[in-house]
C-alpha cells in the first residue's frame, strides 16, 4: 500500500498531545512524584500534630497544587515544542510524505529523508481522533492522517492491517 499526504504543524501537535496523554512513562513519573509528595506532606502534618480537618485541608491543597503544576508545566512544554517546529518544508518533518507499507517494512519518504522500519521493530499502533500513530520508538511514530484516505472505512481497514502485522499479534 502506498499513501501520499502532507504533514502540517497541526499533525505534529496532535501527535505530541496524543503521546502525552497516553504515555505510560509520563504517568508513571508523575504518579511516583505525586505519591511521594502526598506521603511526605501527610507525614509532616502528622508529626506537627495537626487536627485531622486541618491536615486534610492542607493535603487537598497540596493535591490541587500538584495537579495544577502538572497541567501547566506540560502545557508549556508541549506548546514550546510545537512552536519550535518549522513553518515550511524542511528535512522531511513538515511537508509532503510518501508512506509505503508492505509485508516486511514500513517506509516513509519525506524530502531528503527516508525512514525504513521493519515490522518487528514496530512497538504499537495508536489511533487518535484524526490520525493513526505507528510507534517505532518510545516517543517516535509515523503520523498517518485520516485525510490520506478516501473514507473512514479505508482508514479503519489500514489500522486493522497494521495491527495485524505487529509482532505481538502473531
Amino acid at each position: 500500500m502506498k499513501l501520499s499526504y502532507r504533514i502540517e504543524r497541526a499533525d505534529h501537535s496532535a501527535f505530541q498531545w496524543h503521546h502525552f496523554w497516553r504515555s505510560a512513562t509520563t504517568w508513571r513519573h508523575y504518579s511516583v512524584v505525586f505519591i511521594l509528595g502526598v506521603a511526605a506532606v501527610s507525614y509532616s502534618l502528622y508529626n506537627l500534630n495537626y487536627e485531622f480537618q486541618t491536615a486534610v485541608t492542607f493535603l487537598a491543597g497540596y493535591i490541587l497544587l500538584m495537579v495544577l503544576i502538572f497541567v501547566v508545566t506540560n502545557y508549556l512544554t508541549l506548546t514550546a515544542a510545537i512552536r519550535r517546529l518549522p513553518r515550511a518544508d524542511n528535512d522531511g518533518l513538515v511537508g509532503d510524505h510518501c508512506f509505503i507499507v508492505d509485508d516486511a517494512w514500513i517506509c516513509e519518504q519525506a524530502g531528503p529523508v527516508e525512514t525504513k522500519v521493519k515490522w518487528k521493530a514496530v512497538r504499537k499502533v495508536s489511533v487518535g481522533e484524526d490520525h493513526a500513530f505507528i510507534y517505532y520508538a518510545p516517543n517516535q511514530a509515523f503520523i498517518v492522517p485520516k485525510r490520506a484516505f478516501t473514507d473512514e472505512s479505508d482508514f479503519n481497514r489500514f489500522v486493522r492491517d497494521c495491527i495485524s502485522r505487529l509482532p505481538d499479534s502473531l
